[in-house]
Protein backbone atom coordinates (compact mmCIF):
# COMPACT_ATOMS: atom_id res chain seq x y z
CA UNK A 1 0.00 0.00 0.00
CA UNK A 2 1.57 3.27 -1.14
CA UNK A 3 0.78 6.80 0.01
CA UNK A 4 -2.75 5.96 1.13
CA UNK A 5 -4.78 8.98 2.24
CA UNK A 6 -8.43 8.73 3.24
CA UNK A 7 -10.59 11.71 4.14
CA UNK A 8 -13.94 11.90 5.90
CA UNK A 9 -15.83 15.17 6.41
CA UNK A 10 -13.63 17.16 8.76
CA UNK A 11 -11.29 14.21 9.45
CA UNK A 12 -8.11 12.96 7.78
CA UNK A 13 -8.36 9.28 8.84
CA UNK A 14 -5.26 8.18 6.89
CA UNK A 15 -2.42 10.49 5.96
CA UNK A 16 0.09 9.22 3.37
CA UNK A 17 0.26 5.70 4.85
CA UNK A 18 2.68 3.11 3.46
CA UNK A 19 2.57 -0.59 4.31
CA UNK A 20 4.58 -3.40 2.74
CA UNK A 21 4.00 -7.07 3.63
CA UNK A 22 6.07 -9.93 2.24
CA UNK A 23 4.52 -13.25 1.26
CA UNK A 24 4.54 -15.86 4.05
CA UNK A 25 5.02 -13.35 6.87
CA UNK A 26 2.75 -12.25 9.71
CA UNK A 27 2.38 -8.59 10.66
CA UNK A 28 0.57 -6.93 13.55
CA UNK A 29 -0.91 -3.50 12.90
CA UNK A 30 -1.09 -1.86 16.33
CA UNK A 31 -2.59 1.43 17.39
CA UNK A 32 -5.07 3.17 19.67
CA UNK A 33 -8.79 3.32 18.94
CA UNK A 34 -9.32 5.76 16.11
CA UNK A 35 -5.76 5.46 14.80
CA UNK A 36 -7.01 4.25 11.40
CA UNK A 37 -6.29 0.50 11.48
CA UNK A 38 -9.76 -0.55 10.36
CA UNK A 39 -9.92 2.25 7.82
CA UNK A 40 -6.70 1.04 6.22
CA UNK A 41 -8.01 -2.54 6.04
CA UNK A 42 -11.30 -1.29 4.58
CA UNK A 43 -9.33 0.46 1.85
CA UNK A 44 -7.31 -2.70 1.19
CA UNK A 45 -10.41 -4.91 0.96
CA UNK A 46 -12.46 -2.62 -1.28
CA UNK A 47 -15.06 -1.68 1.32
CA UNK A 48 -13.87 1.86 0.59
CA UNK A 49 -13.74 1.58 -3.22
CA UNK A 50 -11.08 2.87 -5.55
CA UNK A 51 -11.56 6.60 -6.05
CA UNK A 52 -12.69 7.25 -2.46
CA UNK A 53 -9.04 7.51 -1.35
CA UNK A 54 -5.72 8.53 -2.85
CA UNK A 55 -2.68 6.30 -3.26
CA UNK A 56 -2.18 2.81 -4.67
CA UNK A 57 -2.73 -0.79 -3.62
CA UNK A 58 -0.05 -2.95 -5.24
CA UNK A 59 -0.57 -6.72 -5.03
CA UNK A 60 1.84 -9.18 -6.65
CA UNK A 61 3.30 -6.36 -8.75
CA UNK A 62 -0.02 -5.03 -10.06
CA UNK A 63 -1.92 -1.89 -9.06
CA UNK A 64 -5.38 -2.93 -7.88
CA UNK A 65 -8.55 -0.87 -8.16
CA UNK A 66 -11.09 -2.71 -6.01
CA UNK A 67 -14.64 -1.39 -6.23
CA UNK A 68 -16.14 -3.88 -3.77
CA UNK A 69 -15.05 -6.52 -1.29
CA UNK A 70 -15.63 -9.43 -3.70
CA UNK A 71 -13.02 -7.89 -6.02
CA UNK A 72 -10.30 -8.18 -3.37
CA UNK A 73 -11.46 -11.67 -2.35
CA UNK A 74 -11.14 -12.79 -5.97
CA UNK A 75 -7.48 -11.76 -5.83
CA UNK A 76 -6.91 -13.67 -2.57
CA UNK A 77 -7.20 -10.78 -0.08
CA UNK A 78 -9.66 -11.79 2.64
CA UNK A 79 -10.59 -9.68 5.66
CA UNK A 80 -12.03 -11.23 8.85
CA UNK A 81 -13.53 -8.29 10.71
CA UNK A 82 -13.88 -7.86 14.44
CA UNK A 83 -17.26 -9.25 15.45
CA UNK A 84 -18.79 -9.28 18.92
CA UNK A 85 -21.91 -11.27 17.97
CA UNK A 86 -20.34 -14.73 17.91
CA UNK A 87 -22.09 -18.10 18.06
CA UNK A 88 -21.16 -19.49 21.51
CA UNK A 89 -21.75 -23.13 20.55
CA UNK A 90 -19.34 -22.99 17.61
CA UNK A 91 -15.55 -23.11 17.67
CA UNK A 92 -13.30 -20.18 16.78
CA UNK A 93 -12.63 -21.77 13.40
CA UNK A 94 -16.36 -22.21 12.74
CA UNK A 95 -17.07 -18.60 13.71
CA UNK A 96 -14.31 -17.38 11.39
CA UNK A 97 -16.04 -19.06 8.44
CA UNK A 98 -19.53 -17.70 9.21
CA UNK A 99 -20.96 -16.41 5.95
CA UNK A 100 -18.25 -18.16 3.96
CA UNK A 101 -18.77 -21.77 4.98
CA UNK A 102 -16.68 -24.26 3.05
CA UNK A 103 -19.13 -26.85 1.77
CA UNK A 104 -22.50 -27.35 0.15
CA UNK A 105 -25.82 -25.71 0.98
CA UNK A 106 -26.82 -26.25 4.63
CA UNK A 107 -23.62 -28.15 5.44
CA UNK A 108 -19.95 -27.44 6.18
CA UNK A 109 -17.21 -29.53 4.63
CA UNK A 110 -14.68 -29.76 7.47
CA UNK A 111 -12.32 -31.71 5.21
CA UNK A 112 -11.98 -28.44 3.28
CA UNK A 113 -11.97 -26.15 6.32
CA UNK A 114 -9.38 -28.34 8.05
CA UNK A 115 -7.16 -30.29 5.65
CA UNK A 116 -7.15 -33.77 7.20
CA UNK A 117 -5.34 -35.60 4.37
CA UNK A 118 -1.89 -35.58 6.01
CA UNK A 119 -3.43 -36.35 9.40
CA UNK A 120 -5.15 -39.50 8.15
CA UNK A 121 -2.18 -40.59 6.05
CA UNK A 122 0.06 -40.39 9.12
CA UNK A 123 -2.55 -42.20 11.22
CA UNK A 124 -2.57 -45.11 8.76
CA UNK A 125 1.23 -45.25 8.55
CA UNK A 126 2.26 -45.10 12.21
CA UNK A 127 -0.57 -46.64 14.26
CA UNK A 128 -1.52 -50.34 14.63
CA UNK A 129 -4.96 -51.89 14.22
CA UNK A 130 -5.48 -54.45 17.00
CA UNK A 131 -8.18 -57.11 17.10
CA UNK A 132 -9.67 -55.46 20.19
CA UNK A 133 -9.59 -51.72 20.98
CA UNK A 134 -6.49 -49.70 21.82
CA UNK A 135 -6.35 -46.03 22.80
CA UNK A 136 -3.24 -43.83 22.93
CA UNK A 137 -3.82 -40.26 24.23
CA UNK A 138 -0.92 -38.60 22.37
CA UNK A 139 0.99 -39.65 19.24
CA UNK A 140 4.09 -37.52 18.48
CA UNK A 141 3.84 -37.97 14.71
CA UNK A 142 0.29 -36.63 14.71
CA UNK A 143 1.12 -33.74 17.02
CA UNK A 144 4.01 -32.69 14.75
CA UNK A 145 1.66 -32.01 11.80
CA UNK A 146 0.62 -28.41 10.93
CA UNK A 147 -3.05 -29.24 11.54
CA UNK A 148 -2.26 -29.81 15.22
CA UNK A 149 -1.43 -26.13 15.69
CA UNK A 150 -4.41 -25.11 13.57
CA UNK A 151 -6.79 -27.13 15.74
CA UNK A 152 -5.13 -25.81 18.90
CA UNK A 153 -5.75 -22.20 17.87
CA UNK A 154 -8.90 -22.34 15.75
CA UNK A 155 -10.85 -25.14 17.43
CA UNK A 156 -9.69 -24.80 21.06
CA UNK A 157 -8.79 -21.11 21.26
CA UNK A 158 -5.12 -21.73 22.11
CA UNK A 159 -5.78 -24.34 24.79
CA UNK A 160 -3.03 -27.01 24.89
CA UNK A 161 -4.32 -30.13 23.15
CA UNK A 162 -3.24 -33.69 22.45
CA UNK A 163 -3.68 -35.72 19.28
CA UNK A 164 -3.98 -39.43 19.90
CA UNK A 165 -5.90 -42.32 18.41
CA UNK A 166 -8.36 -45.12 19.08
CA UNK A 167 -8.03 -48.09 16.73
CA UNK A 168 -9.27 -51.64 16.41
CA UNK A 169 -12.45 -53.66 16.03
CA UNK A 170 -15.54 -53.20 18.20
CA UNK A 171 -19.32 -53.58 18.08
CA UNK A 172 -20.33 -53.09 21.74
CA UNK A 173 -21.29 -50.11 23.88
CA UNK A 174 -19.71 -51.28 27.20
CA UNK A 175 -19.37 -47.79 28.71
CA UNK A 176 -20.08 -44.11 28.15
CA UNK A 177 -17.82 -41.24 29.18
CA UNK A 178 -17.72 -37.46 29.06
CA UNK A 179 -15.15 -34.67 29.45
CA UNK A 180 -15.23 -31.01 30.43
CA UNK A 181 -14.53 -29.90 26.85
CA UNK A 182 -15.24 -31.01 23.31
CA UNK A 183 -13.52 -33.98 21.68
CA UNK A 184 -12.71 -34.05 17.95
CA UNK A 185 -12.74 -37.32 15.99
CA UNK A 186 -11.64 -38.06 12.44
CA UNK A 187 -11.49 -41.58 11.00
CA UNK A 188 -9.38 -43.12 8.28
CA UNK A 189 -12.37 -45.42 7.69
CA UNK A 190 -16.10 -45.02 8.27
CA UNK A 191 -16.97 -45.69 11.91
CA UNK A 192 -20.01 -45.60 14.19
CA UNK A 193 -20.36 -43.59 17.39
CA UNK A 194 -22.80 -44.66 20.10
CA UNK A 195 -23.81 -41.52 22.01
CA UNK A 196 -26.29 -40.14 24.52
CA UNK A 197 -26.85 -36.85 26.35
CA UNK A 198 -25.41 -36.07 29.74
CA UNK A 199 -28.70 -34.53 30.87
CA UNK A 200 -30.37 -37.93 30.35
CA UNK A 201 -28.50 -39.33 33.37
CA UNK A 202 -30.99 -39.77 36.21
CA UNK A 203 -29.93 -40.67 39.72
CA UNK A 204 -26.43 -41.49 38.51
CA UNK A 205 -27.76 -43.98 35.93
CA UNK A 206 -28.48 -43.86 32.21
CA UNK A 207 -30.89 -46.16 30.41
CA UNK A 208 -29.12 -47.54 27.31
CA UNK A 209 -32.43 -47.27 25.40
CA UNK A 210 -31.56 -43.57 25.09
CA UNK A 211 -28.33 -44.31 23.19
CA UNK A 212 -28.22 -43.29 19.53
CA UNK A 213 -25.92 -44.54 16.75
CA UNK A 214 -24.29 -42.22 14.22
CA UNK A 215 -22.24 -43.28 11.21
CA UNK A 216 -19.25 -40.98 10.63
CA UNK A 217 -17.82 -41.03 7.08
CA UNK A 218 -14.07 -41.42 6.64
CA UNK A 219 -12.21 -38.11 6.57
CA UNK A 220 -14.98 -36.11 8.24
CA UNK A 221 -13.92 -34.18 11.34
CA UNK A 222 -16.69 -34.31 13.96
CA UNK A 223 -17.00 -32.47 17.26
CA UNK A 224 -18.30 -34.44 20.24
CA UNK A 225 -19.53 -31.83 22.69
CA UNK A 226 -18.67 -31.90 26.39
CA UNK A 227 -22.31 -32.78 27.15
CA UNK A 228 -22.27 -35.78 24.79
CA UNK A 229 -21.73 -39.21 26.32
CA UNK A 230 -19.57 -41.41 24.10
CA UNK A 231 -16.95 -44.15 24.22
CA UNK A 232 -14.92 -46.30 21.85
CA UNK A 233 -15.88 -46.20 18.16
CA UNK A 234 -17.61 -49.16 16.56
CA UNK A 235 -16.85 -50.83 13.24
CA UNK A 236 -19.02 -49.64 10.35
CA UNK A 237 -19.07 -53.04 8.61
CA UNK A 238 -18.76 -56.65 9.72
CA UNK A 239 -15.13 -57.33 10.60
CA UNK A 240 -14.05 -53.87 9.44
CA UNK A 241 -11.30 -52.03 11.33
CA UNK A 242 -11.36 -48.41 12.42
CA UNK A 243 -8.54 -45.92 12.94
CA UNK A 244 -9.77 -42.72 14.57
CA UNK A 245 -7.81 -39.59 15.53
CA UNK A 246 -8.89 -38.35 18.97
CA UNK A 247 -8.23 -34.69 19.85
CA UNK A 248 -8.71 -33.56 23.46
CA UNK A 249 -7.37 -30.96 25.91
CA UNK A 250 -3.87 -32.01 26.94
CA UNK A 251 -3.75 -34.29 29.97
CA UNK A 252 -7.18 -35.83 29.35
CA UNK A 253 -7.27 -39.58 30.09
CA UNK A 254 -4.03 -39.27 32.04
CA UNK A 255 -3.64 -40.50 35.63
CA UNK A 256 -6.63 -39.95 37.89
CA UNK A 257 -6.00 -37.12 40.35
CA UNK A 258 -6.17 -37.83 44.06
CA UNK A 259 -9.48 -36.57 45.43
CA UNK A 260 -11.95 -36.99 48.24
CA UNK A 261 -15.37 -37.70 46.72
CA UNK A 262 -17.78 -34.89 47.53
CA UNK A 263 -20.69 -36.04 45.37
CA UNK A 264 -21.89 -38.84 43.15
CA UNK A 265 -20.19 -37.45 40.07
CA UNK A 266 -16.79 -37.66 41.77
CA UNK A 267 -17.27 -41.45 41.92
CA UNK A 268 -17.44 -41.51 38.11
CA UNK A 269 -13.99 -39.93 37.67
CA UNK A 270 -11.70 -42.69 36.38
CA UNK A 271 -8.88 -40.60 34.83
CA UNK A 272 -7.92 -36.98 34.34
CA UNK A 273 -10.91 -35.17 32.78
CA UNK A 274 -12.74 -38.49 32.25
CA UNK A 275 -16.03 -39.36 33.92
CA UNK A 276 -17.20 -42.88 33.03
CA UNK A 277 -20.44 -44.83 33.36
CA UNK A 278 -19.84 -48.57 32.95
CA UNK A 279 -22.26 -51.29 31.97
CA UNK A 280 -22.32 -54.11 34.55
CA UNK A 281 -21.36 -56.63 31.84
CA UNK A 282 -18.28 -54.68 30.77
CA UNK A 283 -14.67 -55.46 31.64
CA UNK A 284 -14.37 -51.91 32.97
CA UNK A 285 -17.06 -52.62 35.59
CA UNK A 286 -15.36 -55.87 36.53
CA UNK A 287 -12.15 -53.86 37.02
CA UNK A 288 -13.85 -51.52 39.49
CA UNK A 289 -15.39 -48.77 37.31
CA UNK A 290 -18.63 -47.31 38.66
CA UNK A 291 -21.71 -48.94 37.12
CA UNK A 292 -23.83 -46.19 35.57
CA UNK A 293 -25.63 -47.90 32.67
CA UNK A 294 -28.74 -50.02 32.92
CA UNK A 295 -30.47 -51.97 30.19
CA UNK A 296 -28.96 -53.80 27.25
CA UNK A 297 -25.23 -53.64 26.61
CA UNK A 298 -25.84 -52.65 23.01
CA UNK A 299 -24.11 -54.78 20.37
CA UNK A 300 -24.47 -53.65 16.75
CA UNK A 301 -22.85 -56.79 15.29
CA UNK A 302 -26.17 -58.11 13.97
CA UNK A 303 -26.89 -54.78 12.29
CA UNK A 304 -23.72 -54.72 10.18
Amino acid sequence: MRNITKLFPGVRALDDVNLQVKKGTIHALVGENGAGKSTLMNVLSGIYPYGSYSGDIVYEGEVCQFSKITDSEARGIVIIHQELALVPYMTIGENMFLGNEQGKTYSIDWDTTYDTAALLRTLREVTPVPEGVEYVPAQPELEALPIAQQLCVNAYGGMPIQLGWCNGHNTKLNCLEYHRDSELNCGAQDFILLVAREDEIEGGMLDTAKVKAFRVPAGVLVEVYATTLHYAPCSAAAGAPFQVVVVLPRGTNGPKPALTALNGEDELLTACNKWLLAHPDSSEAKSGAKVGLRGENIDIANLL
